[in-house]
């Protein structure tokens, strides 16, 4: 059964917005309680409006009214920032199957508005109204639409936010759009709101020190062989110099587009090739993040590029992943290709009619805009210079994983323009934590006179795309950065990192069916209920009926083979496998729940509390169950002894278990007839292997006996004529 979940939310108190017709009211598939208002719509990125921009904007928990903004550019080039954002610092994440969404209590928006753009025109929901196919960029253009676009945010589309507070944020690619974006704005004297910061994460602000970066890197990761080290380090491949540190190697290196490099065919170039490439089973994106499966890692290429002949990106992703803290990379580009590309979603977040109409494909990435991109821009310094002459009262970060465009190749780049631009040397280098834990390292440049401060942050696990691998460190770091309290990533004031589970929607409408334009018959049905968000005046979504309907949907229904199995011979696979699928369909993203890590301190919700109920409760299911074991008691006690609400739960869990076991048993009465069925066949085989033996016999016997006789009559001849002949 496919389900949808549509949500019609209206929330009290919202401030009002001048084009209210981009408030996003039905959002399919979300599960629980929001308290935010969420707008969605078309941003003119030209004079003429043909270059139309989709933009996506989650209003702040606290006080939209007053926080500030940040202006979130992906990638690539080519890749949506709306796609990438459900896979990272979204208030939501896509569930598995890509039907619904579930919550992320580290979504960017809980202390700022959180404004996202599609970008450049051809990516994502962002088109051109005169060619549809549109798919040509180069630096200078795409910071142009920017602006503009920018500019129509400001002026038309949400016109509460002029005057504002804002920031610039963005990953890899947007180390070239942002500071090209920001040194015209910042050169924009009326520009209409008030620019406050930059944040560039992981990006391609200088690809020569950045390849160099990664060479030294990868040697010391132990992909360099020390034999091949010490020739990247002699005359033949390093200038003379004693600190390998300086070499040049980029000069070995050949590149189509200014952004792709592999070696070329010196020595040097040969020994560079494999650094300069993905290897196979392996996380692009994040090199120590083992994601695994029985298939190949597509890894080359990541996210960064999802040409349309690679068929659907979910092939790009593994299935699993030993991330302790509930990395999302492995499986969530493929749910969230299939999400947005649910026409119900799409007419949800307002996109344009005529991207309806052409019934036009959203890809994580467009393969044509990166394949035809113009880059010229290989280096960020002009841009940082520009910025920095116009600008004061500004705060300027750059983050860094642990892989691609990485930390070395960053912060040397800040390094070299921190004097020229009356930058003081850089303050002690200081750890931060996040809940106790070492979250990374920072350090901070400053222009006294102009109070222009540059921080090198790195988040400790990250990888290329640190908001999926650590979403927790990641959500602090950047509520530090716009808040500027003090060159203190750690602080926490005001800001909850322990972020509990919002409830879960209780009033449910469930529509049985693909799409509005699906042909087959569907179904809905209502479960009303009382709501516990005050904001929230009506509200459509999975009850707690529906919400463990769909967790035994998944969890038994339809892998009862494999429960089964594990249940009998692996017990402790059958739990592993229990957990994660329910972090995976119900979602928390901050931690993996399993029995020993459910204690008082941790924070606790009835989701939470259904959880714990059915790892405890499964593995004790029978056939022949009248009544709750007592292990269902005993975790009842357990849930409330934690402060969750077992009611929801607790009224339909038994007949829900049972139906389950009934659908179990069917299936599994059909497998011992499909069992009889092949053993019936196996006997009738075997009975015509014995009807071809017994033929076989017969005509073995038969043929001998016609041997021996054509024998006889053969001696008797002979010896007649040898008669015959005598006489």
């Amino acid at each position: 059964m496919i389900w949808r979940i549509i949500v019609f939310a209206s929330l009290s108190g919202v401030i009002g917005a001048e084009n209210s017709g981009d408030l996003v009211v039905d959002l399919p598939g979300v599960l629980f309680q929001t308290n935010f208002s969420t707008y969605s719509g078309v941003l003119y990125a030209n004079v003429e409006q043909t270059w139309k921009m989709q933009y996506l904007l989650f209003e702040s928990k606290s006080d939209p009214s007053t926080d500030p903004l940040i202006v979130w550019y992906s990638g690539g080039p080519g890749c949506s920032g709306i796609s990438e954002v459900f896979q990272e610092h979204a208030p939501f994440y896509v569930t598995g199957d890509g039907g619904s969404l579930f919550e992320n209590v580290f979504g960017w928006n809980a202390k700022a508005n959180f404004l996202i753009v599609d970008s450049p025109i051809g990516v994502g929901f962002s088109f051109d109204s005169n060619n549809m196919s549109y798919s040509e960029a180069d630096d200078s253009q795409t910071a142009q639409q920017n602006y503009v676009a920018l500019k129509d945010f400001f002026n038309r589309a949400q016109t509460k936010y002029k005057g504002r507070e804002f920031f610039i944020a963005g990953v890899s690619f947007a180390g070239v759009y942002i500071p090209m974006l920001s040194a015209i704005i910042a050169e924009d004297d009326s520009f209409p709101a008030q620019f406050k910061g930059l944040a560039i994460g992981d990006g391609l602000i200088h690809v020569e020190m950045l390849n160099n970066a990664l060479i030294l890197w990868s040697f010391y990761h132990g992909r360099i062989s020390l034999k091949d080290w010490e020739t990247l380090k002699s005359k033949e491949c390093c200038d003379p110099n004693p600190d390998s540190d300086s070499c040049d190697w980029s000069k070995f290196l050949i590149t189509r587009n200014g952004f792709d490099f592999e070696g070329d065919n010196t020595t040097c170039g040969k020994i560079l090739q494999p650094i300069m490439q993905a290897p196979e089973h392996v996380n692009a994106m994040n090199y120590y993040h083992a994601c695994y499966d029985n298939s190949e890692f597509k890894g080359s290429q990541d996210r960064t590029i999802t040409l349309s002949s690679r068929g659907n990106p979910a092939e790009q992703f593994n299935r699993d992943s030993t991330d302790s803290l509930n990395g999302y990379s492995c499986w969530s580009g493929g749910p969230t290709y299939v999400y947005l590309n649910n026409v119900a979603v799409q007419k949800a977040l307002n996109v344009d009619q005529q991207f309806l109409d052409a019934k036009k494909e959203m890809g994580n990435c467009n393969g044509d805009v990166y394949e035809q991109y113009v880059f010229s821009n290989p280096d960020m310094r002009p841009y940082f210079e520009r910025i920095v002459a116009k600008v004061s009262n500004f705060h300027i970060l750059i983050y860094n994983g642990d892989a691609i465009c990485n930390f070395l190749g960053c912060a040397k780049f800040i390094d070299s323009i921190a004097k020229p631009l009356s930058f003081s040397d850089p303050e002690a280098r200081e750890r931060w934590y996040f809940r106790g834990a070492l979250a990374g390292f920072y350090q901070r440049y400053r222009n006294e006179q102009k109070n222009i401060s540059m921080d090198v942050t790195t988040i400790n696990g990250g990888g290329h795309l640190s908001p999926i691998d650590r979403p927790g460190p990641t959500f602090l770091m950047i509520n530090n950065f716009i808040r500027d309290i003090s060159c203190n990533y750690s602080n926490t004031d005001e800001l909850d990192v322990n972020p509990q589970l919002s409830p879960l929607l209780e009033s449910v409408q469930t529509t049985t069916g693909t799409s509005e334009e699906s042909n087959s018959p569907q179904t809905t049905t209502e479960t009303s209920g009382k709501s516990n968000s005050p904001q929230t005046t009506t509200t459509t979504s999975k009850g707690a009926q529906e919400y463990c309907n769909l967790l035994f949907e998944v969890l038994i229904m339809k892998s009862r083979v494999k429960l089964k199995f594990n249940l009998e011979e692996r017990p402790g696979g059958h739990a592993r496998f229990l957990v994660g699928n329910l972090a995976l369909y119900c979602g928390e993203s901050s931690r993996r729940l399993t029995p020993d890590t459910l204690v008082p301190d941790k924070p606790t919700s009835t989701l939470v509390f259904c959880r714990f109920l059915l790892l405890h409760f499964l593995p004790f299911i029978d056939s022949k169950m009248t009544e709750p074991p007592p292990e269902y008691s005993e975790a009842i006690r357990t849930g409330i002894s934690l402060g969750a609400n077992p009611s929801q739960c607790e009224a339909n869990m038994i007949p829900l278990l049972s139906q389950a076991v009934l659908d179990q048993s069917a299936t599994i009465v059909k497998l011992e007839k499909q069992i009889e069925l092949q053993n019936d066949e196996i006997k009738l085989l075997k009975a015509k292997v014995d009807d071809l033996q017994i033929f076989h016999g017969e005509r073995r016997r038969n043929v001998a006996l016609e041997l021996f006789c054509a024998l006889i009559i053969f001696f008797f001849v002979v010896a007649f004529i040898r008669l015959f002949r005598t006489r």
